[in-house]
């Protein structure tokens, strides 16, 4: 009788704890699929915020070009995830905001080619997607770095929009890319060319009362400006940086025309 109490203890004893291995290992399995389809979710949603950001940021700022080599000296660390970094705004890694590299330029910046000759519809275009994604409002509960990050690569693009839309200053700016600059002051010009502006300058002062006068001049002006501009494409494109210097000299005293008529306007309360 009692053989047989133990051999029923016995086998109910083996029976419970293969109760609790069966249990343990469905647990386990349990533990490691809920593992497993966090790490999918979590991969889900990298995926899906790096294909947010190629969407609507210049690739030049995402992904290294394929025509553009760097050297290992290019290279910088992530300041947030330590990993190795080609000149880019964002992490390739983690997506983090970078310092800008010394490798990048206003045309690069934008995401556009290194050229005179914009398409001002896609400087724009790009302009306000990457602006959106850099404006400080959006790192308002960030880290004080890419805060700081945010507000300086948000004013840097605003300086860059400017600059490529205006064709002396696009001008000027690819002459300091090629390591040529003009001094202020400048006289350095034809003299025939010096008399020339000086008849200008006394044609505005004699159309101060002459409404009709100076709407002949601003256009007169303005066609000799869009002139200029296509002469200086030209040179750029001959990769002739003395004589795009050169026109872009004179396309200064042009300018300086153009701000004065363009005050004269307003003051008379021209309406063209």
């Amino acid at each position: 009788m009692k053989s047989t109490i133990f051999s029923t203890l016995r086998f109910l004893s083996t029976m419970k704890l293969r109760y609790f291995y069966c249990t343990y290992k469905l647990a386990i399995r349990g533990y490691t699929q809920v593992a497993a389809n966090n790490r999918l979710n979590l991969k889900s949603e990298v995926s899906s915020f790096s294909k947010t950001l190629k969407k609507y940021v210049p690739s030049s700022l995402t992904e290294p070009s394929q025509a553009t080599s760097y050297s290992t000296e290019s290279l910088s660390k992530c300041w947030r995830c330590n990993s190795d970094q080609i000149p880019l705004i964002f992490c390739s890694n983690c997506n983090a905001l970078q310092e800008l590299h010394k490798d990048f330029n206003y045309f690069k910046l934008i995401g556009i080619n290194e050229d005179y000759d914009v398409d001002t519809s896609e400087v724009n275009s790009k302009y306000r997607r990457l602006q959106n994604l850099l404006h400080p409002d959006r790192f308002s509960n960030s880290s004080e770095k890419e805060k700081e990050l945010s507000e300086n690569l948000s004013s840097l693009v605003n300086k860059a929009h400017s600059t490529l839309l205006h064709p002396l200053k696009r001008g000027l700016y690819m002459l300091r890319l090629n390591n040529l600059d003009i001094p202020e002051g400048s006289t350095a010009l034809n003299p025939t060319f010096l008399m020339e502006i000086m008849e200008k300058n006394e044609e505005i002062e004699a159309a101060t009362v002459d409404p009709k006068k100076v709407l002949e001049l601003i256009k007169e002006n303005r066609k000799i400006l869009g002139e200029s501009s296509r002469q200086v494409s030209a040179a750029f494109q001959r990769k002739d940086m003395e004589e795009a210097r050169r026109i872009l000299i004179e396309m200064k005293y042009y300018a300086s025309i153009e701000a004065k008529l363009k005050a004269l306007k307003q003051d008379l309360g021209i309406v063209e």
